[in-house]
């Protein structure tokens, strides 16, 4: 990965639940949260779980320590999450006596496919989305990116998310590696094209996009140094985005229903009609991008992109934490 969407990556590791956007032309507590068959066989998922991070208040305490506070024994044994315990002196005193390092555990893998995720992360979205299209069984762990846990680079050696555990202690990680890898193995609905041809060109849009998130990592870190030549750039990548929706003449990228484009670069979209709310610059919901509208009103209901949506409200909520230096993840 080079360029914007490098830098985007390194912005994010800092750092409607359902239906369609309102106005315009375009219209918890689990550690782990799994997959529950609904009617149709259709997955469920809780994407909202704690982001897990070194910090922690919960713990792997010493059996001593766990005892004396009337823990259940099977609790500390498992290392699993723990009730709150009483912040008083005498408890931080006998934590500091024990050595006990007060973090939140890396939940055991219990065998079933494991997504390393942000809830806000655009690039751990991909992955998400892959997996919501091809309604494959999974599990997700939420990390917190500006206090990361320790183990978190035993499960990416970048100490970034998306990873997608496979295994235990066998996983993969960066986005496109891991929906490229999500679409070989599970070949329920193909996300890429099978022509060599129209597979480069779907990997040149998904490149195309790069003005769009160099503005987006403006609007998150410095809005007052988006210029002239960004926003002209800007504009030139929806421009190229619409011809060349006009010009396959399908309703989405990939054909009649979403495929590897649209998943791959909805997560920025989404996060730009939010911002297009704050700053007037940068606004496409337009009528001179009428088409790109009508697709983006079509991707909104998309069972795979629902699901896991987030308001506008909470994602501009949670990216005003890196101008006033407060990131807040549990929102």
């Amino acid at each position: 990965m080079t360029g914007a969407g490098a830098r985007l990556c390194c912005v994010f590791t800092s750092f409607t639940a359902s239906g369609v956007r309102k106005g315009g032309v375009f219209g918890r507590r689990f550690i782990i949260s799994q997959h529950r068959n609904m009617a149709g066989g259709a997955p469920k998922i809780d994407f909202n779980t704690k982001h897990l991070k070194k910090d922690g208040r919960t713990s792997d305490f010493f059996p001593s320590e766990a005892q004396s506070h009337k823990i259940p024994e099977r609790q500390w044994q498992l290392s699993t999450v723990i009730p709150p315990v009483p912040e008083t002196p005498q408890f931080d005193r006998a934590v500091r006596t024990a050595g006990c390092v007060l973090r939140d555990p890396l939940p055991p893998f219990a065998g079933k496919l494991r997504v390393y995720n942000m809830r806000y992360c655009p690039y751990a979205q991909r992955t998400v989305l892959a997996l919501n299209a091809k309604r494959v069984d999974y599990e997700v762990v939420n990390v917190n990116l500006v206090d990361k846990p320790e183990w978190l680079t035993t499960k990416s050696a970048f100490a970034k998310v998306p990873a997608l555990e496979i295994a235990d202690g066998v996983t993969i990680y960066e986005s496109l590696v891991t929906v490229n890898y999500i679409d070989d193995v599970y070949p329920q609905r193909p996300l890429r094209a099978r022509d060599p041809l129209r597979r480069a060109q779907d990997q040149i849009l998904i490149e195309a996009i790069g003005p769009l998130e160099n503005v987006l990592i403006k609007m998150v870190r410095a809005p007052e140094t988006i210029d002239e030549a960004a926003l002209k750039a800007y504009f030139k990548g929806w421009d190229l985005l619409q011809e060349e929706l006009k010009k396959r003449g399908t309703s989405f990228f990939s054909g009649n229903e979403p495929g590897y484009v649209d998943y791959m670069i909805w997560p920025w979209i989404e996060r730009l009609l939010a911002f297009q709310k704050k700053d007037e610059r940068i606004k496409f919901d337009t009528p001179k991008y009428k088409l790109l509208g009508e697709y983006i009103q079509k991707m909104a209901k998309d069972p795979a992109i629902s699901q896991y949506a987030v308001p506008d409200e909470v994602l501009l909520k949670f990216f005003e934490g890196f101008i006033s230096g407060n990131i807040v993840y549990e929102l």
